[in-house]
Order: structure tokens, then C-alpha cells, then sequence
């Protein structure tokens, strides 16, 4: 009874694998162990408690579903919620992750140990599959089946991709002519916005001339002449005349002398003051006597 309950417990767990992910046709840079590029399955363990689906059957033949029985290996074990890939290679191998199956038969089904159950088998149409086009659950072990671009080997179906912006700019508009026509035109609605404001503003700025009335007497009437001006903008030359006028007063407010100074050098005078034989105090002068006169004067002293 013992042994019983426990093949139905294992019975109802391994019956919780599913396929989840096909790629048919693969040829991207995912090779197998034996370094060649083949298409793969995906097994996903929809339990709760780790699996190990050694000796299960998988085929790729309707009259056949003991076509190839895994063998018994660690590497078949499926943690929960967990998955595992398998390989796709009619060529010799001699791994245990590599099956000598086609997916050229368009079915390929899961088959429990006794080799009559099928717990997952899935029907598509290879020709159908593009390259680099994957058959996949939209949500893991349940949900239909749908084409994809993007494929997930090892993790899960429902994750989601986000695109940067220049992926979606590049997917929007691949050839670049919609954001070209967008740069063309900001630029054109920013020269007219730049136009309109400084036409505007110089509309302000500018001089006007503004309505006169000039009254005429005469002797015993009275005649009113009334010369109306429109706001004109003043022309650029009367503008130019205005300001070389006012330059040319500017200039002859200015005295300017014809007078030519010439200044030459000439021969200091001669000074007095400056002569040294009129000083003040004369500087004495020196007698120099005979030596026996000295002598002479000396000895009558004593």
C-alpha cells in the first residue's frame, strides 16, 4: 500500500511537467553540449517540489511514443517552478541533454515511464516558423501557445522587455525621415516665433510721426489748415540726414585756431649771477713767502 501510494504521488507530481518553449528553427549563437546549433524544447515544472523526469519518454512520432527514454541522470532534475532545455540533434551524440529527434514532424510529446501516458504534446507547422522565430506559452506551463521574436531559454515566459528609447525611436521610424520632418519643423516654428517677436517689438520702437494742425491768420479771417500726417515709419535716409546734421554741428561747435606757433632754440644770455667772480666773499688768496723770512721772524720771538 506503502509502495502503491508512492508511485501515485510521484505519478501526479511528474505529471505536472509541461513544454513550455520550442525553437524549431534556431540558429542564433545558443549551441548544445556537443558545440553544434540545433533546436531545442523547454521544460517547466509547474510543482511545487523538485522533479527529476529520468526514463520519461519524449517522441516526435504519434505511432511511436517510446521513439527515446531519457536516462537516468542528476542532470534531469527540475527544481520548483524551475526549468530545463533539451537539444534537438539527429546527429550522433552521447550526452544526456541531447535527444536524436527532428522538429521536421511539426508534433513532439512528453510521455510518462510506462510509456502510454502522455502528459504534454504539442502540434505546430515547421515550415511556418521563420528563423528566429520561437513557439512559447504566454504564461509558464498553461496559456495558449503564440510566435515570438524573443525567446527565453531558462527563464521565464512572462518576463517583460523593456525597450531604451533609442529602440523604440529605431522600431517607430527605422529609415529616420519622421524624426527629421520633426527637427525641420521646430526649427521653422522657432524662426517665425523669433520673427513675429522682433517685428513686433521694432514696430514699438520705431519713430512716428504724429498729427499736426498749423493755423493761419489773416486780417479779418481766420483760416485753419490742418495737415494730417498718417503714422508713416520715417524713411532711412531722412534718418541718415538727421544724424549727419547733427554731426556736422557737433564738429563746428568746436574753436579751432589757424595761428602757427613755432618755437626755436636759442642761445642762453650771458648772467652774472651765475660768474664766480662775483661772489659774495672773495676767496683769499695765498702769499707765499721766502723760507728765510720765516726764519727770521721766528727767531727775533724768542
Amino acid at each position: 500500500m506503502l509502495l502503491l501510494l508512492a508511485m501515485t504521488n510521484f505519478s501526479q507530481n511528474i505529471s505536472d511537467i509541461r513544454i513550455n518553449e520550442i525553437s524549431p528553427n534556431y540558429d542564433g549563437d545558443l549551441t548544445n553540449p556537443l558545440g553544434n546549433k540545433s533546436p531545442w524544447i523547454e521544460l517547466y515544472n509547474t510543482s511545487l517540489v523538485s522533479l527529476n523526469i529520468g526514463t520519461m519518454y519524449l517522441t516526435d512520432d504519434r505511432e511511436n511514443l517510446k521513439k527515446y527514454q531519457l536516462p537516468k541522470s542528476d542532470v534531469f532534475n527540475i527544481s520548483p517552478n524551475g526549468f530545463l532545455v533539451l537539444y534537438l540533434d539527429t546527429t550522433e551524440h552521447c550526452h544526456p541533454l541531447v535527444a536524436p529527434l527532428s522538429t521536421k514532424t511539426g508534433y513532439l510529446a512528453l510521455v510518462l515511464s510506462n510509456g502510454r501516458t502522455i502528459i504534454d504534446s504539442l502540434v505546430f507547422d515547421p515550415s511556418a516558423i521563420e528563423h528566429e522565430t520561437f513557439l512559447k506559452r504566454k504564461i509558464d506551463g498553461t496559456g495558449e501557445w503564440t510566435l515570438t521574436k524573443i525567446s527565453t531559454p531558462l527563464l521565464s515566459n512572462d518576463i517583460k522587455v523593456y525597450e531604451t528609447p533609442d529602440e523604440i525611436v529605431k522600431k517607430l521610424d527605422p529609415y529616420g525621415i519622421g524624426i527629421s520632418i520633426i527637427c525641420f519643423s521646430i526649427v521653422i516654428i522657432i524662426l517665425i516665433i523669433l520673427y513675429l517677436a522682433f517685428y513686433y517689438i521694432m514696430q514699438i520702437k520705431k519713430p512716428i510721426a504724429k498729427i499736426k494742425k498749423i493755423e493761419i491768420k489773416k486780417e479779418g479771417e481766420t483760416v485753419k489748415t490742418e495737415i494730417i500726417q498718417a503714422e508713416e515709419e520715417i524713411s532711412s535716409e531722412v534718418v541718415a540726414a538727421i544724424g549727419t546734421a547733427l554731426h556736422l554741428y557737433l564738429l563746428s561747435i568746436h574753436d579751432y585756431e589757424s595761428t602757427v606757433i613755432t618755437i626755436k632754440k636759442i642761445q642762453k644770455p650771458y648772467s652774472p649771477w651765475s660768474s664766480k667772480l662775483y661772489n659774495l666773499t672773495p676767496t683769499p688768496q695765498r702769499i707765499h713767502l721766502p723760507k728765510k723770512f720765516i726764519y727770521e721772524k721766528n727767531r727775533s720771538n724768542n
